[in-house]
């Protein structure tokens, strides 16, 4: 649902995923809520509001990223993200799982 999303390796790959996704959307508001500092890690919450490119729609969501630093350089990053809250808030359309039926033994 989101080809951008997952693990990359390398500065350029990473800057790849950050042309595409700036590609789909325009970042309006870009919030810190918290950081953790640590010798050689960081750590924040940040609270996006994003327009969708295609529909000019806002799309607001919140996400939390992680860093290590070695030898003061970025060695490695995760950002975690509430997809199942992007879902709701873009025209995508999921099948309704209310209609699935489950069977147990």
């Amino acid at each position: 649902m989101f080809p951008f999303f997952g693990s990359r390796q390398g500065k350029h790959a990473v800057l790849e995923v950050i042309r595409n996704i700036a590609g789909i959307v325009q970042v309006q508001r870009f919030d810190r809520e918290m950081t953790i500092l640590g010798l050689d890690s960081a750590a924040s919450i940040v609270r996006c509001l994003l327009i969708s490119r295609a529909s000019k729609t806002q799309i607001a969501l919140r996400l939390a990223q992680f860093a290590q630093f070695k030898a003061a350089r970025l060695i490695k990053m995760r950002a975690l993200i509430d997809t199942f809250d992007l879902v709701e808030q873009s025209s995508i359309h999921l099948p309704n799982m209310s209609s699935c039926v489950v069977r147990t033994r």
